[in-house]
């Protein structure tokens, strides 16, 4: 992907000292309450930011935008990393390459750094990386990373205080060291700095302090700006502004190496990335999944992509007592011969196994470092030129700040195991789809239909996705299939997907209903206890949207008019014609049993095949919406591998949910386009079901889906 610059082009001097910002997405680049979704908003706010920090701060900033269409931070992974560390590395290059010049000339100016907006759910996986990877370029520069909790119109929002503050702290002076932070990689959020390293996200929302991201043991800086008036003009005549940064001097010392560790390597290739897993093992799961597990490598290592990429596995959790702890020792020792980097995180495990000389080269994580920056660390050893021994090692080194000293970690760091019993996979970047389908084959083999997939994603419930807007990938979709013709149908680019479904269900209203009816008939099974369950429960949503009493009587007149002004028959063919009387005549709510019952007796009843046109039924204008879901769900299959991979788990029958790793938080898959398109395909969130499309099940999807 390619970048582009925002602003008039600045002279070498300008450049050196001005701070780059570096637009990555997230949050701070989106619009809307729900269904947030990118929309430039750094750049549209960006001349009034640099107008901000030129008066008050004399700071020139100057904006990058590094991608076509900045990202949602949960689908941000290893192309992104690429992108975003090839861009650093030009913006360092030449300022390097200015800073000779100037040195030769006898002349020393200060510089300005790069402040990186980026999406919260991942932003402390990407900093960590960058900090790995930049660890062994020497003399770097200030690097900061921010973000925001909500978007950056919203009127609570830390947007613009977050990004000034980032953009203040970035900055060299010479004359006032106290407010310079030493060349590293930072997290900015409210008035804390934090290493990138040792940051943690625990919450979606912020708490009653402001806070939603903790360090342990704590921040490494603050920074403030002066409230009194009179402090602040002081500030502005002396050091020409009101920010003020502490800098916590024995916490980063305590978590900084005395020098940096630069890695002795010959031929690496950075951009590499090894492939590592994250598995969850207690004592209950079955050791097929570390069988599965091993498969993959062997998968892995068959596709031309991924051969030259070494293996490694993160597993999380105290397996000691599991009942087949022999079983999976010796999958273990299989794994291990296979050259693949395996780490554990319970010491008990670790100390168990390694009485055996075959697990010799089997690492244990060291307890300062979580899970998931453990596995981020072992995907950057893994791509560097070193063996094993060495990798291990080293995942044990305090590079940046990553391993010290620690007894016990805080509450909302989640270290040992999930107290589930369910299938659970633990999201992280390029995750592969086969990690979900050997899931389901989990699934189908235990049969048992209470038994759940319970995914841990990121923030308020999300998962790696395409990054591309659900309208482009249904109406392109749509109109590949023969179903749409676009020069007929327009929806506007700030629309959200609730307008989209809308929009097409009216579409389809004026459409000829004959090719859809024969796509259905020739794509679709339709099952008729599911649809009509589906109705049943349109109708009863709809009663109680409308908010009132309970009063069964009128219930019953509407019902018996009805059946009088209709010859008696309350067939299926008659049912759209039922639902709009109901909601034009009805205007009171009746509780959601009795509509139940009512329902099941006198509406759903139909004794007569011969009346039952199922396909007919999906076209009539009153139930057409049922059609439109199942569409939209099938073009984010179409387009996604891992999410058909999900839908198919879900249309098998099995309940999927989404739990999120901001372990003080619930999930909401409503609240962002990245989240919408699990509920489209059937995730339960805490706060939101996912759609029921049981109605409408394409035939073949998979094979359709691998031929295209």
């Amino acid at each position: 992907m390619g970048h582009t610059r925002i602003q008039t082009p600045l002279s070498e001097i300008e450049y050196y000292q001005s701070v780059v910002v570096l637009n990555a997405g997230g949050t701070i680049n989106m619009s809307g309450e729900i269904e947030r979704k990118p929309s430039n908003a750094v750049q549209k706010s960006f001349d009034q930011i640099r107008r901000d920090m030129l008066e008050k701060f004399d700071i020139i900033i100057t904006l990058e935008n590094i991608f076509s269409r900045p990202p949602d931070s949960s689908s941000i992974g290893e192309n992104e990393w690429n992108t975003i560390i090839n861009k650093i590395l030009d913006v360092y290059r030449r300022k390097k390459e200015i800073e000779n010049k100037l040195l030769n000339e006898g002349v020393k100016i200060e510089k300005g750094g790069i402040v990186i907006t980026h999406g919260t759910d991942t932003i402390a996986l990407t900093s960590y990386i960058i900090a790995l990877v930049l660890s062994q370029y020497p003399n770097f520069f200030t690097i900061i990373f921010t973000g925001s909790h909500s978007v950056i119109d919203a009127s609570n929002s830390d947007a613009i205080n977050n990004l000034k503050k980032s953009i203040f702290a970035s900055k060299e002076r010479f004359l006032d060291k106290e407010n310079n932070l030493p060349p590293g990689v930072y997290v900015l959020f409210g008035q804390e700095i934090h290493l990138c390293s040792r940051i943690t996200k625990t919450r979606t929302t912020p708490d009653s302090d402001g806070k939603y991201f903790f360090s342990f043991p704590a921040s490494i800086a603050i920074i403030t700006s002066s409230h009194n008036s009179k402090q602040f003009r002081k500030d502005r005549i002396k050091n020409g502004y009101n920010y003020r940064i502490k800098i916590h001097m024995n916490i980063l010392e305590y978590l900084t190496p005395l020098k940096n560790t630069v890695l002795s390597i010959t031929n690496s290739n950075v951009y590499n990335w090894g492939i590592v897993e994250h598995l969850v093992l207690d004592a209950k799961t079955s050791c097929d999944a570390l069988h599965d597990f091993k498969r993959r490598v062997n998968y892995y290592r068959s596709q031309p992509d991924f051969e030259k990429k070494k293996i490694g596995i993160i597993i999380q959790g105290n397996f000691k007592n599991n009942i087949e702890f022999e079983s999976i020792s010796a999958i273990l020792k299989e794994i291990i011969e296979m050259q693949v980097a395996v780490f554990i995180g319970s010491k008990e495990v670790y100390l168990k196994l390694t009485n055996n000389n075959a697990f010799r080269h089997l690492g244990l994580i060291h307890k300062s470092i979580t899970y998931m920056k453990a596995l981020i660390k072992l995907k950057w050893l893994l791509s560097l030129d070193i063996d094993i021994d060495t990798v291990i090692r080293y995942m044990s080194t305090n590079l940046v700040g990553d391993i010290f000293s620690i007894e016990q970690f805080p509450d909302w760091i989640n270290y040992e195991t999930f107290p589930l019993l369910h299938e659970i996979i633990v999201v992280y970047p390029n995750i592969n789809t086969k990690v979900v389908e050997d899931a389901l084959k989990r699934l189908k083999k235990n049969n048992d239909k209470n038994r759940k997939l319970v995914f841990y994603g990121y923030g308020d419930g999300h998962l790696p996705t395409i990054n591309k807007s659900i309208i482009s990938i249904a109406v392109e979709f749509l109109e590949k299939e023969g179903l749409l013709r676009t020069n007929d149908f327009f929806i506007g680019s700030e629309a959200s997907f609730t307008d989209l479904i809308e929009a097409l269900t009216k579409y389809f209203m004026n459409a000829d209903k004959k090719k859809l009816h024969s796509y259905i008939y020739l794509n679709y099974d339709i099952s008729k206890s599911d649809l009509l369950d589906e109705l049943k429960s349109n109708v009863v949503n709809q009663l109680l949207k409308n908010k009132i009493i309970e009063f069964e009587r009128e219930f019953n007149l509407f019902f018996d008019n009805f059946k009088i002004k209709n010859k008696n028959s309350l067939t299926i063919k008659n049912f759209s014609k039922l639902n709009k009387c109901l909601f034009k005549e009805l205007d009171i709510c009746i509780n959601r049993d009795i509509v139940d019952e009512h329902l099941k007796k006198k509406v759903l009843r139909n004794d007569d095949p011969e009346t039952l046109n199922l396909i007919d039924l999906l076209l009539d204008d009153s139930s057409l919406i049922l059609v439109v879901k199942r569409l939209i769900k099938d073009s984010l299959l179409y387009e996604d591998n891992f999410l058909n991979a999900i839908a198919e788990i879900v249309d098998f029958g099995f309940n999927v949910e989404i739990k999120t790793t901001a372990v003080k938080s619930k999930t909401n898959t409503n609240k962002y386009e990245v989240g919408c398109k699990l509920m489209i395909i059937g995730v339960h969130s805490d706060e939101v079901k996912g759609w029921n499309t049981a109605y409408m099940k394409r035939r073949n999807l998979r094979n359709q889906i691998l031929s295209n």
